[in-house]
């Protein structure tokens, strides 16, 4: 009887090689980077960071005159409810050049002089065509024994607009155009009769103003009484003048929570996400 061979898988090729033992791919094969998958890890939260205990709030008021452009706001600079008991109000403006502040106590008392700043008007020129257009002139101190005035009062580098030097007034406009006067009056706004100087022509109109909101502010946060107390600033355009205004309490001002720890919401964690754990090599097919 004819015995049955054992059949053999001969394979059309020549035995594969070792390498041919690994999977590969019809596409080409991954790059290194692509071929590792790193996991973010997510540690575990620091440890919680105490939130800042609400301390309370300041005390405020706007002091509104009559008029307008004229607010300012005053903020107890202690946080808690003693700051309920400060008042600020403005007296009627006195024949003054000055812009007085006085406290007594808890009371601050602003004076507004009737002569706090000097309103340039008048059909001017520099040349005899160019017209001259004076800004505001706000008092900055005395110039032998007188009021002077400028456009900004704390600039000791700048000109005084008009001032007195001893013998003569000199009004002196952004364009350095003068005019002069000799009367030896107290302030500029009774002098009767300015002379233009050089190429200048016309007659100026100066007359008085009461102090503005921005003179206000920035005297009482000069005084080291009311600064003790408050902080003025401005609510909007404090170009305007002021008027009397009756003593007003600063009001809203709250004391904080008591000494008693904060609660667990008071603790704010997070998570911390670390650097990728080490790479996995995924497994060959």
């Amino acid at each position: 009887m004819p015995t049955n061979p054992i059949p053999v898988f001969t394979p059309a090729s020549s035995p594969p090689s070792a390498a041919a033992s690994v999977f590969t791919p019809a596409s080409p094969a991954p790059s290194a980077a692509a071929s590792v998958f790193a996991a973010p890890s997510i540690t575990p939260a620091l440890p919680g960071v105490i939130l800042p205990p609400v301390n309370g709030s300041f005390a405020t008021v706007t002091i509104n005159p009559a008029g307008g452009d004229n607010s300012v706001i005053y903020t107890a600079n202690a946080v808690g409810t003693a700051g309920n008991d400060i008042t600020v109000g403005y007296a009627t403006p006195a024949v003054q050049a000055t812009t007085t502040v006085q406290v007594a106590g808890n009371a601050i008392t602003v004076t507004p002089g009737t002569k706090a700043q000097m309103i340039v008007t008048g059909t001017l020129t520099s040349n005899g065509s160019t017209p001259v257009v004076f800004g505001k002139a706000l008092y900055a101190g005395l110039s032998s024994s007188k009021a002077s005035y400028k456009s900004t009062p704390g600039d000791s580098m700048q000109l005084p607009v008009i001032r007195w030097n001893g013998s003569i007034w000199i009004l002196m406009s952004p364009d350095l155009s003068f005019w002069h006067s000799s009367d030896n009056v107290a302030t500029p706004d009774l002098v009767t009769t300015w002379v233009p100087q050089g190429s200048a022509t016309g007659t100026p109109v100066v007359t008085a103003g009461v102090s503005r909101a921005e003179q206000v502010i920035t005297e009482v946060n000069a005084s080291s009484a009311a600064a003790a107390l408050v902080t003025a600033s401005a609510s909007g355009t404090v170009t305007g003048s002021v008027a009397a205004v009756s003593a007003t309490n600063l009001s809203g001002g709250a004391s904080g929570p008591s000494s008693t720890p904060p609660s667990a919401p008071s603790v704010f964690t997070r998570p911390v996400i670390s650097p990728t754990a080490p790479p996995a090599i995924l497994p060959s097919a």
